[in-house]
């Protein structure tokens, strides 16, 4: 059984705080994950079609997990990815400030 199954007050909660900061995403499924999907006002250098598409998809494991985030449209070169672009080799975006990172030393 899915999280959004079980937890049906936690997919309202999650409802209304994407729809309070984010009004025009919709809500669907993803290969049988729960998703958003909407504009965002980030324009990755070298793209001069704005506004980005992307699809936000919360994982199996969610909330635990941390959703995914792809960008949908415009589409991005392959080749632009890494620390500059903030984008995975898989196409998925990372959204996490610098400011934020924690690095843990084993």
């Amino acid at each position: 059984m899915k999280w959004y199954e079980v937890d049906k007050k936690r997919v309202v909660q999650e409802c209304i705080l994407v729809k309070t900061k984010y009004p025009t995403f919709t809500i669907c499924k993803v290969k049988d994950n729960l998703s958003w999907e909407g504009l965002v006002n980030v324009i990755p250098e070298g793209l001069t079609e704005p506004p980005l598409k992307v699809q936000v998809i919360c994982p199996e494991g969610y909330p635990a997990s941390p959703p995914n985030v792809y960008p949908v449209s415009p589409e991005i070169p392959e080749g632009m990815w890494g620390h500059k672009w903030h984008r995975w080799h898989d196409g998925k975006l990372c959204y996490i400030k610098p400011i934020n990172w924690q690095v843990v030393s084993g």
